[in-house]
């Protein structure tokens, strides 16, 4: 009988994502296979990073490498007021790292998770170019613009689904893992604010809303691993670089449930045998 097959919902939560590197450098260490994986934003491109090269170690060289100047240049560019359809920054600079594969090619099946702006729904990608699936995936409201298809126009899917455990399953995976990368955010200590600005209040209310999406996503999850990143900055990208800590975090946090996982891997895989 084949093995028991276990899928990643890697969620969103901007420079949090670097933690998705570690949860995938224990996995690795620790000889259990990923059979599949789905993303959110960030959960996407480090996701989709993995699915494509298969070496967690290169995805976390190029991480660590990322220069203030290189991601204003390479990946972020000025907010639009028209839509994309690839050639963005992102577009290239992901491109020269992973270039031209579609996603029904990747040796791990692998989707990336997306919103809709026209109907409201969420867009499971499993098809095409895996960078614009990335892009679309990740394409936060304000930084990014919206990348068309031919009847979408798709932006980040957390929104919607911060952590697509429903959409691995539906993949095909046994035992899921659900990462959640906003839950060390609340609660909040307002003794250490000595003013709680309009701008960092809104910023507040958007985790509100993403926390609780989170926590009925990793409801579905046979393993939820629910990462209380300790931070207190609320934005999105400036912690992407040269931040090891957060890779480790999350490396640290999977050691520490390994033996569940493999628990849920060998006591679901003798149940079948059973049946």
């Amino acid at each position: 009988m084949s093995h028991q097959k276990l899928g990643l919902a890697l969620g969103s939560g901007g420079w949090r994502g670097l933690a998705h590197i570690g949860v995938i450098k224990s996995l690795v260490k620790n000889n259990i296979s990923i059979d599949f994986i789905a993303g959110s934003s960030i959960g996407s491109i480090i996701g989709g990073m993995y699915a494509a090269i298969q070496n967690i170690h290169e995805i976390e060289q190029i991480a660590s490498s990322l220069s203030f100047q290189s991601v204003v240049k390479s990946i972020f560019k000025k907010p639009s007021s028209q839509v994309s359809a690839t050639n963005s920054q992102f577009d290239h600079f992901f491109r020269n790292i992973l270039g031209d594969i579609k996603i029904e090619d990747l040796n791990i099946p692998f989707c990336a998770v997306a919103s809709d702006l026209i109907t409201g729904n969420s867009v499971n990608i499993t098809s095409g170019s895996l960078v614009t699936a990335m892009e679309a995936s990740s394409a936060v409201p304000i930084f990014f613009s919206p990348v068309k298809t031919s009847n979408q126009y798709l932006c980040d899917g957390g929104m919607i689904t911060p952590v697509p455990t429903n959409t691995v399953r539906q993949m095909g995976a046994d035992i899921i893992v659900g990462v959640n990368l906003y839950g060390g955010i609340f609660p909040i200590d307002l003794n250490q604010q000595s003013k709680l600005s309009n701008i960092k209040a809104i910023k507040i209310y958007r985790f509100l809303w993403l926390n609780q999406l989170a926590k009925t996503n990793l409801l579905s999850a046979d393993i939820p691993l629910d990462l209380h990143i300790p931070d207190e900055d609320y934005g999105f990208f400036i912690k992407f670089l040269n931040n090891q800590k957060v890779i480790d975090y999350g490396q640290n946090s999977t050691d520490a449930i390994i033996t569940q996982i493999n628990q849920k891997l060998n006591s679901k895989q003798k149940s079948l045998v059973q049946k």
